[in-house]
């Protein structure tokens, strides 16, 4: 788990890199590092940014992207369907392993933690007149434009933080999957860390001799941080990053459970855990990014979406009994994006690239179903089923019902509707 000693070494880290990617910072009044934005916002991004709709909740996001393209049909299974049968005689889950939600659908039997823990679902969501590419679609995700029409710009979550009602000095957003385009153009403290093994970029022997010598070092890094105007934007935003590793070297999180079956979740469990420290000493934090990637399953599917929902399984599961333990168990909410889902049917031993898929919300128990679940008879011209609901509203869902946010707003859209699932 990261306590106190091991985020002032990421601290130390990020700074030690200087812009090298370790992490990445920026702030309202600070100029951020170029791996974020090149400025800390326009005047017209200030401006939008003050029109919008403060959120008056505490509650924390968490959006979790299943890189590749998750195939919504081995996830959740229409399992009274014929079609679905009949279009994968070899790769279909059957339908007596099916974990049931209801006569129509259930969940894969590798995500028993998460079906008794109660699970959310909306169906048929992807992007409008999609091409089928990773790239095209990840960035249609990231700027929350479902149809291709923005060009660059600021990136959907920049634009949900910033919407966020915080304080000068709070971290409001946090990437715990390495650098990503979705901060582009925060303007709110937002922080990018890197997987756990870099958090021995700096200097190995600190660690053996002990925090006393970590802080000792950070002391010296700080100051040498001061000189702004040398280091520029480097200086300012690790400096910012140091201030935040200092208020969590007061927190006391010794209490904080460590879920053991997180352990079947590898790198994602780790990353969860960081989030959890962060979220947990109280220092801000309202949206989280993660990421599990390897779902682009064209060949070997069993496998390996097999094991892609044990590692979601224990993951998700861990960091939300961690989050009730800790008492924050009804402020959080997993939410589940991809950039598409799979053909309908099989190509052997896997599924090419599809249209929609079914999204997850996890942590608020079982609130229904959601959107409409697409025919799997009436395909498109490449044999993929349509997409009922643009992921306009999925988000428009997050941002507005969840987090309390104008959703039109944050869309930058006054077409958008939400989906009344809160």
């Amino acid at each position: 788990m990261m306590d106190r000693r091991h985020f002032l070494g990421l601290a130390g880290a990020g700074a030690a890199a200087a812009g090298l990617g370790a992490c990445s910072f920026g702030g309202d009044d600070d100029v951020t590092p170029a791996g974020d934005a090149a400025t800390g916002g326009t005047d017209a991004q200030r401006a939008a940014a003050d029109a919008t709709t403060r959120s008056a909740t505490d509650r924390v996001l968490v959006l979790l992207d299943l890189q590749g393209g998750s195939d919504g049909l081995s996830t959740l299974v229409p399992h009274a369907d014929d079609a679905y049968f009949a279009a994968r005689p070899t790769l279909a889950v059957p339908g007596e392993q099916v974990l049931a939600l209801d006569t129509e659908v259930g969940l894969h039997p590798r995500l028993a933690r998460l079906h008794a823990r109660g699970v959310t679902t909306v169906e048929g969501v992807g992007p409008v007149d999609g091409n089928l590419s990773h790239f095209s679609m990840q960035a249609r995700w990231e700027q929350g434009d479902p149809r291709g029409r923005r060009s660059g710009g600021d990136g959907f979550l920049a634009r949900l933080v910033r919407s966020i009602d915080h304080g000068p000095d709070e971290l409001v957003g946090v990437s715990v999957g390495g650098q990503t385009p979705h901060f582009n153009g925060s303007l709110a403290n937002t922080l990018t860390m890197a997987t756990s093994t870099d958090l021995w970029f700096l200097a190995p022997s600190a660690w053996w001799r002990g925090p006393a010598s970590l802080v000792d070092g950070l002391a010296a890094l700080s100051s040498t941080t001061a000189r702004g105007d040398r280091l520029g934007a480097a200086a300012a935003s690790y400096g910012s990053l140091l201030d935040i590793a200092a208020r969590l070297d007061g927190v006391d999180n010794t209490g904080l459970s460590r879920p053991a079956h997180m352990d079947d979740g590898g790198e994602l469990a780790q990353r969860l855990r960081a989030a959890a420290e962060l979220i947990v000493a109280d220092v801000g934090v309202r949206v989280v990014y993660a990421q599990l990637p390897g779902w682009d399953t064209h060949q070997g599917h069993l496998f390996a979406h097999d094991n892609l929902l044990r590692i979601l399984d224990a993951s998700v599961d861990g960091f939300l009994q961690m989050m009730d333990d800790a008492g924050w168990g009804d402020r959080v909410l997993v939410a589940t994006t991809t950039e598409f889902g799979r053909r309908v049917a099989e190509n052997g031993t896997g599924f090419d690239h599809g249209t929609s898929s079914a999204m997850f919300l996890f942590g608020q128990g079982d609130r229904g179903r959601f959107g409409d679940r697409p025919s799997l008879t009436s395909l498109d011209d490449d044999g993929n089923p349509a997409v009922t609901v643009g992921f306009d509203r999925y988000l428009a869902t997050l941002a507005e019902e969840w987090l309390g946010l104008d959703a039109a707003a944050v869309l930058e859209s006054d077409e958008v509707t939400t989906l009344g699932v809160f």
